[in-house]
Formats: C-alpha cells, sequence, structure tokens
C-alpha cells in the first residue's frame, strides 16, 4: 500500500496492488455527498491487432471492436443488464471508450461497497451472447449515424482522419457501420480474453467512504475470482 498526501490540494491517494495484477487508487474526500468508481482496462479502438496466444497468429479486429465490447458488457443473464441491477441499488452508471481505453463507471450515496462488487463482477464475469452481439448490431448503427448529425463531431473526426489517414486514430471510435457488421461474437470473446485481464486494469475509487472496507471487499472479490 502507497499513501500519498498532495499538500497543494489537500488530498491523499492510497494505492494498492493486488496479487492478480489489478491496481486500485482509492480517494478519500470526507466532504463528498455521492462516492464515484471507474474500472478502466487498457483497451481502445487503436488496439486493432493482437497475437493469438495459442497459434502465435496476428489477429486482425474489425475497427470499433474496443467500443462493441462496451456495449455488450452490460448484457445480463435472465434478460436482466448491468444498468438495472446499479439502479436497484441507488446508483447511476455509464461507460465510454476512447482511442486508449475502455472504461466502466458508476456514481451511488449509499451500498457503495456493494456497488463496486457489482461494478467488478459484470466487466470480470461477462455473459454476453452470440444472439446479443447480432440485435446489439443495429443499436450501434444508429448511434453512429446520430454523431454523423453532429456538425462538432464530424469537424473533429475529419481532422482525424486527416492526420492520420493510415492508422486505427483516424478512424471513428465506434467504426463504421461496415465495420460493426462484420463483428462476431467470437472477435468480440477473443479481444475481451486479450485485453481484459486484471493486470491492464486499474479501479478508482473517490468520495467518501470506509477505506479499510473498502480495501477488504475489493480484496475479497478478487479472491473468489480465476482469470
Amino acid at each position: 500500500m502507497i499513501k500519498t498526501y498532495f499538500a497543494d490540494v489537500d488530498e491523499t491517494t492510497i494505492q494498492i496492488q493486488l496479487e492478480n495484477g489489478l491496481q486500485v487508487t482509492l480517494i478519500p474526500k470526507n466532504n463528498y455527498h455521492r462516492v464515484y468508481g471507474i474500472l478502466t482496462t487498457n483497451f481502445g479502438s487503436i488496439d486493432t491487432s493482437l497475437r493469438h496466444k495459442k497459434s502465435n497468429e496476428i489477429i486482425t479486429l474489425p475497427a470499433g471492436t474496443a467500443h462493441f465490447l462496451e456495449h455488450k458488457m452490460f448484457e445480463g443473464m435472465n434478460g436482466e443488464d448491468a444498468f438495472v441491477k446499479f439502479m436497484r441499488q441507488g446508483a447511476e452508471a455509464n461507460a465510454f471508450t476512447t482511442h486508449f481505453q475502455t472504461s466502466f463507471l458508476f456514481s451511488a450515496s449509499f451500498e457503495i461497497n456493494k456497488n463496486i462488487e457489482t461494478l467488478l463482477d459484470f466487466v470480470q464475469e461477462p455473459t454476453f451472447s452470440p444472439e446479443g452481439v447480432e440485435k446489439e448490431k443495429n443499436i450501434i448503427e444508429q448511434e453512429l449515424l446520430m454523431y454523423l448529425d453532429d456538425p462538432y463531431w464530424r469537424i473533429h473526426q475529419l481532422v482525424l482522419e486527416g492526420l492520420y489517414p493510415n492508422h486505427p486514430a483516424g478512424v471513428d471510435v465506434g467504426g463504421t457501420i461496415e465495420t460493426v457488421n462484420k463483428t462476431s461474437y467470437e472477435d468480440l470473446k477473443l479481444a475481451y480474453e486479450s485485453f481484459y485481464h486484471p493486470s491492464q486494469m486499474c479501479l478508482i475509487v473517490l468520495g467518501d467512504f470506509d477505506i479499510e472496507a473498502t480495501i477488504m471487499a475489493i480484496k475479497q472479490n478478487q479472491l473468489g475470482k480465476v482469470f
């Protein structure tokens, strides 16, 4: 455990690296009314290729795979997705993908440790299905079309396309309608197995919470899982 005090902003951070590689950063803020948790993996839209761990073959993923996988992580068992579970626990949840990362987050005023465990569980124990992947394609397609109607987004994207014409950074984070429709369940499963190991992830919790109880809850949650 590494505790660091920043006098300029009167803030203390507590950093822990668990045995499975997960980096945990706690930022206690006693005057906050809500607690914020964010779990991030180092997998973004520019990560379009990987070396298969068994065949040693270089695999190219469709553009937008990281964003597609972000969508499917919320798919839960028996039709109940993670958003519903968070709402039942009094929390708001969301997620986002950038060129370099995928992040899942929540904010809540109570049931803090339960919501942290929910955050860890739905990201580390995915239940998305081949049928769910096919259904999601139309939803992502509509999202891409929505951004095409935003002039500021289009200007931003056109600048990136001009700066990086032969690089994944020049492609929309969500990919294209063509690449989304090419994305398969197998692509997402392979991407998950390659990029979602705890050693590539970090968890940050900020707000007014019981530090010792939260550390214990996180450790117990991770000890119960095999990666």
